[in-house]
């Protein structure tokens, strides 16, 4: 909702979103004359977002584009695109949306049986411990990022996104988000 509101009428959404992609799609008007999506891959592969989004702004350069990921799609070698991001002054949005989980396997996992799902306890699927904090990461690449963890946050946080953008800078919203399933 945050992010319609927030959002050109025309941005370009780059979502590379798993099992959490109809919690946030499904709010946003897409379609001719209004947003834009491009993603997700036919294979469910990760790793691809960030960089499409990159290409898609640089094709795109009066266009909103905004790139987001779970958590677990970013860590798939993503990070290196922000030094590119950095570098060539894109402003791109890159929301990523972190739940401290690969959420898919972890269903996967506690759906099927044997002795997680005998059990209820996530083995093999948390990202926690270290947590992540992608605003940080961000920082090192000198792209200016927020982590968000009260939605009631979320509107003056994309407020900041966007007037970064429109200076001509990218900017990285981390947000957390409650894991399902």
């Amino acid at each position: 909702y945050e992010l319609e509101q927030a959002l050109d009428k025309d941005a370009v959404l780059v979502p590379e979103l798993g099992s959490q992609d109809y919690k946030l799609l499904h709010y946003l008007r897409q379609g001719e004359g209004q947003k834009h999506r491009i993603g997700r891959t036919a294979g469910s592969a990760l790793g691809w977002g960030i960089g499409a989004a990159l290409g898609v702004q640089l094709a795109l350069p009066d266009r909103q584009v905004v790139a987001i990921q779970g958590d677990g799609g970013f860590m798939f070698g993503q990070s290196e695109t922000l030094w590119s991001i950095s570098r060539y002054d894109a402003p791109l949005l890159v929301i990523i949306m972190n739940n401290h989980s690969y959420n898919e396997t972890r269903n996967r996992n506690l759906t099927r049986g044997g002795r997680q799902y005998e059990t209820g306890q996530d083995m093999t699927s948390y990202l926690g411990a270290p947590d992540i904090d992608f605003a940080k990461m961000a920082s090192a690449y000198d792209i200016q990022g927020e982590k968000v963890s009260d939605p009631n946050q979320l509107a003056s946080a994309l407020q900041r996104a966007i007037k970064t953008m429109r200076d001509g800078r990218p900017f990285m919203l981390d947000l957390e988000v409650a894991r399902d399933g």
